[in-house]
């Protein structure tokens, strides 16, 4: 696969995530993606980022035993989180737009989703450790990137409220 046609495929897909995506409030009220645009771009970057270093220390730090190189963690890390969290951003706000009365249970549903799909992502990266170790990992490692993720969230959308 020609490598600049992954960087255009995931470039259309974060610009796509981008605009769609919007931010929650603890009522929950949707606000208009299009109202805070920059800020929606600048929250995502930080928390891909954050996202991508909270799993990367979780997943290397547990890994550590079966001495891998931190780039053999790295990447997979970085591969799965590129399809999984402009995917979850998108999933999230089409059923918050949709479902608002549901808010919970769609968070609950795209983090299990998330936890799954990465799980079965990671199970071929890492074949020398059993299934079940991959499935804690992964869901410690997602556990602690969507506190992190929230509580910056709710704190950005909070300071909205004040202004």
């Amino acid at each position: 696969m020609n490598i600049r046609k992954v960087i255009y495929g995931i470039s259309v897909f974060l610009l796509i995530s981008i605009v769609l995506m919007t931010e929650v409030l603890a009522d929950p009220v949707i606000i208009n993606p299009l109202e805070y645009p920059f800020d929606n771009i600048i929250l995502l970057i930080v928390l891909f980022h954050l996202t991508l270093g909270i799993e990367f220390l979780i997943l290397y730090f547990s890994l550590l035993k079966e001495s891998f190189e931190k780039y053999t963690v790295f990447r997979p890390v970085l591969l799965v989180n590129l399809v999984t969290f402009p995917s979850t951003q998108i999933i999230f706000v089409l059923l918050i737009y949709w479902f608002p009365e549901f808010f919970f249970l769609s968070i609950l549903l795209i983090e299990t989703g998330v936890i799954l799909i990465e799980w079965f992502l990671y199970r071929f990266e890492f074949k020398d450790i059993s299934n079940l170790r991959i499935l804690g990992i992964t869901f410690l490692a997602n556990l602690a990137s969507f506190l992190v993720g929230l509580v910056i969230t709710l704190a950005i959308g909070g300071a909205r409220l004040l202004i």
